[in-house]
């Protein structure tokens, strides 16, 4: 059964129980909607109601939890909060959820393999995808054209398109400049 990451619980939040939440879900309060959510074993599940917010975090009660000794013992090692894939909504076309495209094949122009998608990350600036070359070093792109495209759900693959120079042990093109001044040299040594 696959878990998606949805929220983590931060810290108490008043006398009554209340625990602050941090919300993963696109639109924050619709971790509101997944009532059931289990901490990652799944050994415990937590039902939510959303009663507010709060500098960037939502307010929740938990059923069972109704002072704020109990909310902080909850909160006390900040427990990641999960639901089950068959949990999520469905989406409209053309849009994913980044667990469902993890695995998928990175594959050149011509439909060569050259990475597996292993993430997708979002630091503010776009998304960004998380790739592991059949050999070396896992490397990064942008999750736009002319980087990334063409989304093939049923082949579980996505089209990228590696700048030069963009992996760390590729060595940059030399100037057509420079190649001549060095062939030159060479030649003037194998003349003296």
């Amino acid at each position: 059964m696959k878990l998606i990451l949805v929220g983590q619980f931060i810290a108490a939040h008043g006398i009554k129980g209340e625990v602050k939440v941090k919300s993963f879900t696109e639109d924050p309060l619709a971790l509101g909607d997944y009532k059931i959510v289990q901490d990652e074993s799944g050994s415990n599940k937590y039902n939510l109601k959303i009663i507010g917010e709060n500098k960037g975090a939502l307010i929740a009660k938990v059923r069972g939890i109704a002072d704020r000794n109990a909310a902080e013992a909850l909160v006390r090692t900040k427990p990641k909060l999960y639901v089950t894939r068959d949990q999520l909504p469905e989406l409209k076309n053309g849009r994913y959820y980044v667990e469902d495209l993890k695995g998928f094949s990175a594959v050149s122009d011509k439909g060569k393999m050259i990475a597996t998608l292993t993430d997708i990350h979002n630091f503010g600036a776009g998304d960004i995808l998380v790739l592991q070359p059949i050999e070396g070093k896992e490397f990064m792109l942008p999750f736009k054209e002319p980087y990334a495209g063409d989304l093939n759900i049923k082949k579980r693959s996505i089209r990228i398109m590696i700048p030069h120079g963009w992996l760390a042990d590729e060595k940059p093109p030399k100037p057509e400049k420079e190649a001549a001044e060095k062939s030159n040299k060479k030649k003037t040594k194998a003349e003296k």
